[in-house]
């Protein structure tokens, strides 16, 4: 409510012993002052994949604070994000790395779960961007980034430039073979 206090809640009807986020309580506080919508990115509980928090601001006829809704997903179970995942996910079978990133660099989803939420280092443009880049490990890679459409996250993907390299010369050989037996013809 307006107060701050629990109404209702499922699965846990007590919103209070569902171990609410530092920024959830801050969201409801913005709410309750006139924030009409948020949401924000919480770590994984667990073995499962990181969390987002929406909270949308209740108001009567006249526009006064009434309460907060609330609502929570983990990336893994929102059906909305499920491909997504699916798709960072098939990177690993090139040897390549996919993330989610949000607004403020953090990994909410990474092919490698030990780095969920560690911190993006390179910097992330408004536009899409495609650059070459070291890995770890000393060798080349190439590195994608596109912003997402209707919010502040970004995907980023990045594949071992061997891995190209020889995916050029896969598509380029026969058509190689085929111009040089037009040209002896």
């Amino acid at each position: 409510d307006q107060n701050g206090d629990p109404l209702a809640g499922y699965p846990v009807s007590d919103y209070n012993n569902s171990n609410p986020s530092r920024e959830e309580l801050l969201g409801i506080e913005s709410a309750n002052n006139g924030v009409a919508i948020q949401f924000y990115a919480l770590p994984p509980q667990g073995e499962t994949a990181s969390r987002v928090t929406f909270l949308a601001r209740l108001t009567d006829e006249l526009g006064n604070s009434r309460g907060v809704l609330i609502g929570r997903t983990d990336l893994a179970s929102n059906p909305f994000t499920q491909p997504v995942l699916k798709a960072l996910q098939g990177l690993a079978a090139m040897d390549g790395d996919g993330m989610l990133l949000d607004e403020s660099g953090r990994v909410l989803h990474h092919s490698n779960p030990n780095r969920w939420f560690e911190t993006y280092s390179k910097p992330i443009s408004s536009e899409a961007s495609f650059f070459d880049d070291t890995a770890p490990d000393g060798t080349r890679r190439l590195v994608y980034t596109r912003p997402t459409l209707g919010n502040p996250w970004a995907v980023v993907i990045t594949i071992p430039a061997r891995q190209a390299q020889q995916l050029a010369l896969t598509i380029a050989a026969p058509m190689l073979v085929i111009i040089l037996v037009l040209f002896l013809m």
